[in-house]
């Protein structure tokens, strides 16, 4: 018989065949992780399962090795990005979410005076003009010959400073 039973893997093969097959499919190799392995498993372990195989972020397609994916993705999806349609600034791990949220959580009036973007902490808006909602970004009173702006800090205990327009 020219044929012989491979005792690694049980292929059939040429007994002439079996040095070089043994040796170049069944040597054992040691992956860049210090893993070690036999020949024939090296582009599996390397393409599917090494923790140093290259990936890339899904957030900002930049490559990195798995082991270091985690983390990366923890640090980037936490940036924002402002929302085109809405003005608000939304993390980039929720911006494929977004869209199908965007203008739900909060009815603005378009005549209302209020800008989109300009949510504070609490959730609430802040009025551009100060439309009566005492926002503290500048409120216009009418008086005599000409309107005079009135500027002050949200600071408590600071006193409002007055200045011709």
């Amino acid at each position: 018989r020219n044929i012989e039973i491979c005792p690694y893997c049980s292929d059939s093969i040429p007994k002439s065949e079996m040095k070089n097959h043994i040796e170049s499919e069944h040597v054992q190799v040691t992956c860049k992780c210090r893993m070690k392995m036999e020949n024939s498993l090296l582009k599996d372990h390397e393409a599917s399962s090494c923790p140093l195989r290259p990936v890339l972020c899904q957030f900002c397609d930049i490559q990195l090795a798995f082991n270091k994916l985690q983390e990366h993705e923890l640090y980037c999806g936490a940036r924002t990005e402002p929302c085109g349609r809405c003005g608000r600034n939304v993390l980039v791990r929720e911006l494929k979410e977004h869209p199908r949220l965007c203008g739900t959580e909060e009815k603005v009036d378009k005549g209302s005076g209020t800008a989109p973007g300009f949510g504070n902490e609490d959730g609430g808006v802040r009025s551009r003009q100060g439309a009566g909602t005492g926002g503290g970004l500048g409120k216009r009173q009418s008086g005599g010959k000409g309107d005079l702006e009135l500027l002050w800090d949200s600071a408590p205990g600071t006193e409002p400073h007055r200045q011709n327009p």
